[in-house]
């Protein structure tokens, strides 16, 4: 990292100051002018304050730093003479405390360190198969460090800092061109540090820690194809979308996505209904351009299937079905004490699925718990999709996730 440039007025620190910009407090040492080769005694303390008064006083923080070590820091990081004698005369009350060979003072006021690989029964740091010159710390990587640093992205950097970023070494609030720190990398505002990648909102590292995929929910699936997330479907549906619903809707097979249901590809939507091309949904049923209402001949076979197996009763409702309502449409009452009536095609009338609902027959495709979109195929409730925090199980519920 380049050394600290800036000017510090030659004055005692301020006892209360308000806010002002603070000092970097990054360093980066690659050299220590003290070593030592057993447990030594060593004057260590947290040197941070303000340096000069008023409107000239700046803030820093350097750190756990041992008196030995002083010197070099400066140096290191452009100090002037008059700083560097200001910091050693922080240490003028600090009492001496006894530090392993390897250990990293914490400047605890109590002589406290930490050891990279563990402390032995006697107090000293645990060996490591890689080894480290005196003054210099095992890091956790197996790599060695200036007593005062650990290691960040590859990095010796000081206690300290936060964060790396273009090879150097930074301090909370040190990233430069409108960047923040984020998981000890300097990212644009809103992204996430993963690594030495940033990531914007919305996505997380790849598995290979080269860039950024998109982050999926546990009720999606990644496709590396598209880079995207797609619903994760029961058996027998497929994922499909289309330019009027970018989030898709799981069909069953031969069907895909329009708007709100899945048509098969002969068809189109009208009015969240699948109608034959070239045909609208009008008056509860598919219209043909010339206002006659039809239906699929598939439903139409399915009906005359339907009519060799009905009870009398059923016969009854066909009968009053034929009279008052177009060919393939049932007469529901609009209410159970009423004389009126109205004409659904209950192959697909998405609240009246399978038979008229307001005599409790068939089922209101749209009161399934937990649905998002939904529709009636052959008489039968079919969803495509769930709301957050459901899933889709077997394509007729929802269950909470």
């Amino acid at each position: 990292m380049a050394p600290l440039a800036f000017a510090l007025p030659s004055a005692a620190p301020s006892i209360e100051h308000p806010d002002v910009d603070l000092v970097s407090s990054a360093h980066n040492l690659t050299e220590r002018t003290y070593y030592t080769t057993t447990w030594t005694s060593l004057r260590c303390d947290r040197i941070s304050g303000y340096y000069g008064f008023g409107l000239f006083a700046v803030k820093y923080d350097f750190g756990c730093l041992c008196y030995n070590d002083v010197d070099t820091f400066c140096r290191v990081n452009g100090l002037s003479y008059t700083m560097n004698s200001w910091i050693k005369g922080q240490f003028n009350y600090q009492s001496y405390n006894k530090y392993p060979t390897g250990s990293q003072p914490i400047c605890d006021d109590k002589g406290g360190y930490t050891c990279p690989f563990g402390k032995n029964s006697d107090g000293s740091c645990a060996q490591h198969a890689a080894s480290c010159g005196d003054g210099q710390c095992l890091q956790s990587d197996g790599t060695c460090c200036p007593r005062g640093t650990t290691k960040i992205n590859g990095l010796c950097c000081a206690t300290t800092c936060r964060g790396t970023s273009n090879g150097q070494c930074y301090g909370s609030g040190s990233c430069t061109n409108g960047k923040v720190l984020s998981n000890e990398l300097c990212c644009q505002s809103g992204w996430t540090g993963y690594d030495t990648v940033c990531c914007p909102s919305g996505q997380i590292l790849n598995s290979a820690k080269t860039g950024c995929i998109a982050q999926c929910t546990t009720q999606q699936k990644f496709v590396p194809e598209s880079g995207t997330c797609q619903p994760k479907c029961g058996s027998g549906f497929t994922w499909s979308s289309s330019s009027t619903n970018p989030d898709g809707l799981c069909c069953t097979g031969g069907r895909v996505c329009n708007t709100k249901v899945c048509c098969l590809t002969t068809e189109i939507e009208s009015e969240g209904h699948c109608c034959p091309k070239g045909y609208t949904w009008r008056n509860n049923a598919c219209q043909a351009p010339s206002g006659v209402p039809t239906a699929p001949k598939s439903r139409r076979r399915a009906l005359n299937n339907n009519k060799r197996h009905l009870s009398l009763a059923e016969k009854s409702r066909l009968r009053i079905d034929e009279k008052l309502c177009p060919k393939t449409m049932s007469a529901c009452p609009i209410g159970k004490e009423s004389s009126s009536y109205e004409c659904l095609d209950t192959f697909t009338d998405i609240s009246s699925c399978g038979g008229c609902a307001s005599v409790g027959e068939g089922q209101d495709c749209t009161a399934i718990k937990g649905a998002k979109w939904m529709g009636c195929e052959q008489g039968s409730c079919v969803v495509y999709s769930c709301r957050p925090g459901f899933k889709l199980v077997g394509g007729k519920e929802c269950v909470k996730a």
